[in-house]
């Protein structure tokens, strides 16, 4: 067996809980503990890091070790500064960043650190409460930086990080595809693809104004949005809200899309029709509503005016049924296609009867 010696020194006349002294098995482990923070009457002492006849140099309170020999340990303590950090106004919706590590949550946290020491420390930010609250960091009670390094530390300090509670604004375009025009919300310009859905924050009391396009077209004109109404029914695309409380807003659009019916072979026989609208010819021209199912139909048969033979549509390009619905969210053509087939005569005569068929 051997002994594992366990003591202190550097804490005045205060005497530290530990644990761990004794008679141990050679090869066994043994756990020596000390206590972190004592006061020797109004000092604060703290410990700093083990010392051991073997070499043994460590920064933590409980240590393990496996014992081959006799050792010695002494807990060396140092005076001390008590460093608390709060948040203004208090939330644990984040917490504290202190030497590289993020400690969260927490609205509050109390350090014991040797006298004369240096330790960086920040405030996690923004908090966020789900997605439409948050506070973000203003400040230091006696600084405006974020990060910041603290010390040489020599008394006891109390530091606010101060924040600003703010509240979310977001719009959305509905139909989500359209991202072709533009949206304000304050300040704030959105356009193109980034209009469609967009959001600022503000703090509580604001008053938003926002304006939102009325008539987005895609490049070229095929795919076109017409602003209809807001989600509460305003009508109109400029508002003024003051902000009491996260709030999002829809603008409804009606789409239409451009689509073109052609036949193949290009006669102008027959017709094609685009929902309610017919026409006549090799080519249909048409707007229809933006992701809504539309009928489309081509004539059957094209007879050609003097001539025995007509045009006979055989299929769809999309092989849908003769009459059928699409569905587009971009301009599209359809081609019907048409087999020429000709028209035969044929005469029978019998001795009494003349049949034509």
């Amino acid at each position: 067996q051997h002994r594992i010696a366990v003591g202190y020194t550097g804490c005045g006349l205060a005497t530290p809980a530990q644990y761990g002294e004794g008679w141990y098995n050679e090869g066994a482990t043994a756990d020596i503990a000390t206590q972190m923070t004592i006061f020797s009457g109004e000092t604060l002492f703290i410990f700093d890091h083990w010392m051991g006849t073997t070499g043994i140099d460590s920064t933590d309170t409980s240590i393990s070790l496996t014992v081959l020999s006799p050792e010695s340990l002494t807990a060396i303590y140092s005076t001390g500064v008590k460093v608390t950090m709060i948040k203004n106004p208090r939330q644990n919706w984040g917490g504290f960043i202190v030497d590289g590590d993020t400690l969260a949550p927490a609205d509050s946290l109390t350090f014991y650190w040797t006298n004369g020491s240096y330790h960086t420390i920040a405030p996690t930010q923004p908090d966020y409460s789900g997605d439409t609250m948050r506070y973000t960091f203003t400040g230091w009670s006696d600084s405006p930086d974020t990060m910041r390094t603290i010390g040489p530390l020599v008394d006891d300090i109390e530091l606010i990080a101060n924040y600003q509670l703010e509240y979310v604004y977001r719009v959305f375009k509905e139909p989500a595809a359209d991202t072709f025009g533009y949206t304000y919300i304050g300040s704030n310009y959105f356009y193109g693809a980034e209009s469609e859905s967009c959001e600022v924050w503000f703090i509580p009391g604001t008053e938003i104004y926002t304006q939102i396009s009325s008539y987005d077209f895609a490049p070229g004109a095929t795919v076109t949005f017409e602003f209809i109404e807001w989600d509460d029914g305003w009508l109109d695309t400029v508002r003024t809200e003051i902000l009491t409380h996260p709030i999002e807003r829809t603008a409804h659009y009606i789409g239409t899309a451009y689509v073109r019916l052609a036949k193949y072979p290009a006669e102008p026989y027959g017709w094609l029709r685009i929902a309610d609208s017919t026409y006549y010819g090799a080519i249909a021209d048409g707007w229809i509503q933006y992701g809504t199912p539309t009928e489309i139909e081509a004539s059957p048969v094209d007879l050609i005016p003097g001539v025995d033979s007509a045009y006979v549509f055989d299929h769809w390009s999309d092989g849908g049924a003769p009459i059928h619905d699409i569905t587009i969210h971009s301009s599209e053509t359809f081609i019907a296609y048409y087999e020429r087939m000709w028209i035969d005569l044929s005469l029978c005569i019998e001795p009494d009867t003349v049949n034509f068929d």
